[in-house]
C-alpha cells in the first residue's frame, strides 16, 4: 500500500474528522442471529430420491447444476422446500421450492420438470407435477385438468415428457398410470397399466416402462404396450429402476427373477430380445426386507446401483456398488446415521459421483444426505460444511467451545463424530465415538464427555480424552441397557455424574457419582430416577431430573445434597395430575442469587409456575407469566450480560410468541426475533444446550433455522461485525477513531476500509460512513 498524503493534510483531515466526529453519538450494536455458512447443513436434512443435472442457462457461461430433489427443509445454507441445485461450490434455491416430496426430475426443452406427491411449487397451484423455467414454477394443467395421484417417474420421449406413477386421470382425461404431455395437453399412452408404474426409460428410441404389473417391464410401440419377454414365479417381484448401460437395458428392483432366472434379487438387462441376469445376486443382511434396488446410474463408462443390500455375491457392500462390465466392486464405504441411513439415489457432476439418501456418515466422513466422489478410492466429501444432527452440550473454553450431540460434521478437514471444537472459525475432531453424548466437563485438565456411547477404546457412557483417544473413566457407571450420563458438574474438586445407572466403578450408585480422581463413590442411597441436571447453590450441590425421592425420603424433582445426606428444596416441584412421575427438571442456573430451575412442569412448592420457577433459598417463585403450557419444557438455561435465557421446546413465554427461546430481563419474558424453527423431527423445533461463548449466545438443539434463516442444529446470537467498532468493545465512540488514525498513519491493512490495496482519503469517507451507522 503507498501513503499518498502529506503529514499536514493528514492532520487537518485529523482535524476535520474531529469536528464532525463531534456531531455523531456513539452506538451500541443491536443484537440478532449471525447466521453463516458455518451453520448451514453439509447437505440437505431429510432425504434426496431424484438427481440430475440441468443446465439453467443452456450455451449460456453458467455451468450445470446438480439438482437434487426429495424430502427436506434445508440445503447447505439456504432454506428450501423438497429441491434444491449446488452448482459445485454454493447451493441456490428454486423459486421456493415444492410444497411436497419429489421423487423424480426430467429436462425437456432446457427446463426443469418435478414429479411427486405435492399440490403446489413455488406457490402456484401444481398437482403432482411442475415445471420449473429458471425463474418461477408452474403447473401442468390444461385447464383444470390436475393429475388424480402422485408420479412416480418422468422420462422425455418424442419430444412429450411422458409421467407414470399411481394416478388415473388428468381432469376428465382417462390415464391409468402413464400419460404424455405436450407442453399443452395430458393424453393417454394405450390403455396403461392396472398397476402402479415405478420408472421409465428410453431404449433404441423406444420408451419402456417398469413397475409391479404383470409384465414386469413393457415397451410403447406408438399404439400398444407390448410385452418385452419377462416372465415372472415371484408375485412380489418389482422393476424399480430402469436404466440404459451400453446396449443393453438394465432393470433394478426387488424380488427379480425374470425369464425363468431362479435366484432373487438380480439386476436383469435386456438386449432387445432376452432377458439375462448382470454378476451375481444383490443379498441384504436386513431379516426386515429383501433386497431392493432403488436407483441405477451409468458413471464413467461403469453402471451403479445404490439401495438396500449388503453385499453383492461374495462381494460385502454397503447399499452401492459398482459394475465395470466384469464384476462387482463397493462404492460408498460405510452409509450410516443417527436412525436408518439409506442410499436412494445416484448421479454425476462434472466427471464426479454423486449419492444421494437419508445418511449423516458416508466411508467415514460427515454428509447430510448427500456426499461427492471418486468411488474407485471410496473417498468422499460433503457439498458443504456444518453439522448433520442434534446438539445436546457445549462447554466454553474460552478460545472455543466443545459441542456434544448425535452429530457429525462435514467440510473440510476430518470430521467429528459425537463431539468436536469450534474455534470461530472451523470444527475440529476430539476422536469418535458411536451413540450420543450429552454433557461435558473440565476435571483435572481433562476433557469428560457423558451421554450414551461406546467408543473405539471401549469406554461406555462417560469417557475421558487423553488426547489421542477416549478412555474409561475407572470402571464406569452400569446398570443395564438404558445406562447413560445426562449431566457432569466439577464442584469441591470432585467430578459429579449423574443419569440413569446403578452402580459407578462397581460399587451401587443409584443415577449419581462422585469421582475423585482415582474412584467412584456414591452419594447416600442416592436418587429415585434419573437425573437430567446438576449445579452449585450457596455452596450445595443441586440435582434435577425426574426423581420422586431423595435418599430415601419423599423430594420431588429438585434436592440439595450438603455432602453428608440429601433434602429438599420445600415441597420440590410438583407432579403434573394425574400422572405421578410426570414432571421434570431438565435444567438448573443461578442468576440475580436465586437457583432457576426449568423443564416440565406447573407448579413449585404449590406456587403456580409454568415449567420455569426460582428459588431464593427459602421459597420457590414464579417468573412473570412463565415458559409454554401443559405440553411444553424448557430444556436449557445460560446467564449472559446480566440476563437469563431459557431453551427447550415451547412457542410462548410470558404471553409472547418466543420460537422456543427467550430472554428474561429481571422484569419480562421478550424474544430473540423469531426464535428457531424448522425441524425433521415430529416432536417440533427444540434447544437443548445454550452457553455464552466470546459475546455471543450459542444455541443447539434440533432445529434448521433461527430468525427465518438456516442454522441446521446451532446458532449464534449476538452484534454483527461492525466496521467501525475498532476497539472491538462492541461501542462505536471516539476511541475508534483514535484507533483508526493509528491504523491510517502507519499503513495498516486493516485500515483499507474501501478495499482497493491502498489507504487513502476515501478510506476517511469510509469510515466516517461507517461511525455514522454506528453498531
Amino acid at each position: 500500500m503507498s501513503k499518498d498524503l502529506s503529514t499536514r493534510a493528514r492532520a487537518e483531515l485529523a482535524a476535520a474528522l474531529v469536528a464532525a466526529l463531534s456531531g455523531l453519538s456513539s452506538a451500541q450494536c443491536e443484537p440478532g442471529w449471525l447466521n453463516g455458512p458455518e451453520h448451514g447443513s453439509p447437505g440437505v436434512e431429510g432425504n434426496i430420491k431424484a438427481i440430475i443435472s440441468w443446465d439453467p442457462d443452456g450455451p449460456g457461461p453458467t455451468p450445470e447444476w446438480l439438482i437434487v430433489a426429495g424430502d427436506f427443509d434445508i440445503a447447505g445454507d439456504i432454506l428450501t422446500q423438497n429441491i434444491a441445485a449446488w452448482d459445485g461450490s454454493a447451493w441456490h434455491g428454486l423459486g421456493g421450492g415444492v410444497g411436497g416430496p419429489v421423487s423424480s426430475l426430467a429436462v425437456m426443452d432446457g427446463q426443469l420438470y418435478a414429479g411427486g406427491s405435492f399440490w403446489f411449487a413455488g406457490g402456484v397451484p401444481a398437482r403432482y407435477i411442475a415445471r420449473y423455467d429458471g425463474a418461477a414454477w408452474h403447473g401442468l394443467r390444461a385447464g383444470e385438468q390436475d393429475l388424480s395421484n402422485p408420479v412416480s417417474a418422468l422420462a422425455v420421449h418424442d419430444g412429450r415428457l411422458i409421467a407414470a406413477g399411481g394416478f388415473s386421470s388428468a381432469g376428465p382425461v382417462q390415464m391409468r398410470q402413464v400419460g404424455a404431455w405436450d407442453g399443452s395437453t395430458w393424453s393417454p399412452l394405450g390403455d396403461g397399466f392396472s398397476q402402479t408404474v415405478s420408472s421409465l426409460a428410453v431404449f433404441r428410441g423406444d420408451l419402456l416402462a417398469g413397475g409391479a404389473f404383470l409384465d414386469r417391464v413393457a415397451r410403447w410401440d406408438g399404439t400398444a404396450w407390448v410385452s418385452t419377454g419377462w416372465t415372472s414365479s415371484t408375485s412380489a417381484a418389482e422393476v424399480m429402476e430402469l436404466e440404459v448401460y451400453g446396449d443393453r437395458l438394465i432393470a433394478g428392483g426387488r424380488r427379480l427373477d425374470g425369464d425363468g432366472l431362479l435366484t432373487e434379487n438380480h439386476l436383469l438387462a435386456w438386449d432387445g430380445a432376452v432377458w439375462t441376469q448382470v454378476g451375481p445376486g444383490f443379498i441384504s443382511a436386513e431379516t426386515c426386507c429383501p433386497a431392493a434396488i432403488e436407483d441405477l446410474a451409468v458413471h464413467d463408462g461403469r453402471l451403479i446401483a445404490v439401495g438396500r443390500f449388503t453385499s453383492v455375491g461374495a462381494v460385502a457392500v454397503d447399499q452401492a456398488a459398482m459394475w465395470d462390465g466384469a464384476a462387482w466392486s463397493p462404492v460408498a464405504g460405510d452409509v450410516s446415521g443417527t436412525g436408518t441411513a439409506r442410499l436412494f439415489a445416484a448421479g454425476s457432476l462434472r466427471g464426479e459421483l454423486v449419492l444421494g439418501g437419508a445418511f449423516s456418515i458416508i466411508g467415514g466422513i460427515g454428509a447430510a444426505s448427500m456426499a461427492i466422489g471418486n468411488p474407485d478410492t471410496l473417498s468422499w466429501r460433503a457439498p458443504s460444511g456444518g453439522l448433520t444432527g442434534e446438539v445436546s452440550a457445549f462447554l466454553d473454553e474460552g478460545d472455543s467451545i466443545l459441542v456434544a450431540g448425535e452429530f457429525s460434521t462435514g467440510g473440510p478437514g476430518p470430521s467429528a463424530h459425537r463431539i468436536g471444537r469450534w474455534d470461530g472459525a472451523a470444527w475440529a475432531p476430539l476422536g469418535r465415538l458411536e451413540g450420543e453424548a450429552k454433557a461435558i466437563a473440565r476435571y483435572e485438565g481433562q476433557i469428560i464427555v457423558g451421554g450414551d456411547f461406546v467408543s473405539p477404546q471401549g469406554a461406555m457412557d462417560i469417557a475421558r480424552w487423553s488426547g489421542s483417544a477416549w478412555e474409561a473413566l475407572g470402571a464406569g457407571v452400569t446398570g443395564g441397557s438404558t445406562t447413560r450420563i445426562s449431566a457432569l458438574l466439577v464442584h469441591d474438586g470432585a467430578l459429579y455424574a449423574a443419569g440413569l445407572f446403578t452402580a459407578a466403578g462397581g460399587v451401587p450408585a443409584r443415577n449419581i457419582a462422585r469421582w475423585d480422581g482415582a474412584a467412584w463413590a456414591p452419594l447416600g442411597p442416592g436418587l429415585s430416577h434419573e437425573v437430567f441436571s446438576l449445579a452449585v447453590y450457596d455452596s450445595s450441590l443441586i440435582a434435577g431430573g425426574k426423581f420422586t425421592s431423595a435418599g430415601g425420603v419423599p423430594i420431588f424433582h429438585i434436592a440439595r445434597w450438603d455432602g453428608a445426606a440429601w433434602s429438599g428444596l420445600a415441597r420440590g416441584i410438583d407432579d403434573i395430575p394425574p400422572i405421578s412421575g410426570s414432571s421434570s427438571v431438565y435444567a438448573l442456573a443461578v442468576y440475580g442469587g436465586e437457583l432457576i430451575a426449568g423443564g416440565r412442569f406447573f407448579n413449585a412448592d404449590s406456587i403456580a409456575a409454568w415449567n420455569i420457577a426460582r428459588w431464593n433459598g427459602s421459597r420457590w417463585a414464579a417468573l412473570s407469566g412463565g415458559i409454554g403450557a401443559q405440553n411444553d419444557v424448557v430444556y436449557a438455561l445460560a446467564v449472559r450480560d446480566g440476563d437469563l435465557y431459557a431453551g427447550g421446546e415451547f412457542p410462548q413465554a410470558g404471553g409472547l410468541t418466543v420460537g422456543h427461546i427467550a430472554r428474561w430481563d429481571g422484569v419480562a419474558w421478550l424474544p430473540l426475533d423469531s426464535g428457531v424453527s424448522p425441524t425433521i423431527a415430529p416432536s417440533g423445533p427444540t434447544v437443548r444446550a445454550l452457553v455464552s461463548f466470546r459475546d455471543d449466545l450459542v444455541a443447539g438443539g434440533d432445529f434448521l433455522a433461527a430468525g427465518g434463516r438456516a442454522s441446521a442444529y446451532w446458532a449464534r446470537w449476538g452484534c454483527p461485525p461492525c466496521a467501525a467498532d475498532f476497539t472491538g468493545d462492541g461501542l462505536v465512540d471516539f476511541a475508534d477513531y483514535l484507533e483508526f488514525l493509528n491504523l491510517f498513519d502507519a499503513q495498516d491493512p486493516r485500515a483499507d476500509l474501501t478495499g482497493d490495496g491502498v489507504v487513502d482519503f476515501p478510506d476517511y469517507l469510509a469510515f466516517l460512513n461507517h461511525y455514522d451507522a454506528g453498531c
